[in-house]
């Protein structure tokens, strides 16, 4: 019995640890969306200096979000954002715009991608 309440009680850890987890994984998700489509309204009124220092604030955040990230989502994911933050990046040097807008389109992707992808579903499931 008392092999059964353990087991009992550590899956309800497990349980909470996960949803603090996914709480805050939305947070975040949602914070850097609302990040990237202020970046991507920047672009579109050809103000790509301040897109340019947004952008590399939105860089900093993800960077101190990855260290969160790394235990729990699949590396891959991870090497896409970071694949496409260097594009953006490249493109911001370059001043171009149309690049610039469509790189931060599948950053967005990327990014919700991550929630989706992690959030407990039933079709995640099965």
């Amino acid at each position: 019995m008392k092999s059964f309440s353990f087991a009992s009680f550590l899956l309800i850890v497990l349980i909470l640890i996960n949803i603090g987890f996914y709480t805050q994984l939305e947070d975040t998700t949602k914070s850097l969306d609302t990040d990237i489509n202020q970046i991507i309204s920047l672009s579109k009124e050809k103000d790509l200096t301040k897109a340019h220092k947004e952008f590399n604030n939105l860089k900093e955040k993800i960077k101190n979000d990855k260290k969160t990230w790394l235990f729990v989502i699949n590396h891959r994911e991870l090497d896409d954002i970071e694949i496409s933050l260097k594009f953006i990046d490249g493109y911001f040097m370059e001043k171009n715009k149309s690049e610039i807008i469509a790189n931060l389109h599948t950053l967005k992707f990327y990014v919700e991608n991550i929630y989706t992808r992690e959030k407990i579903t039933l079709t995640n499931i099965f």
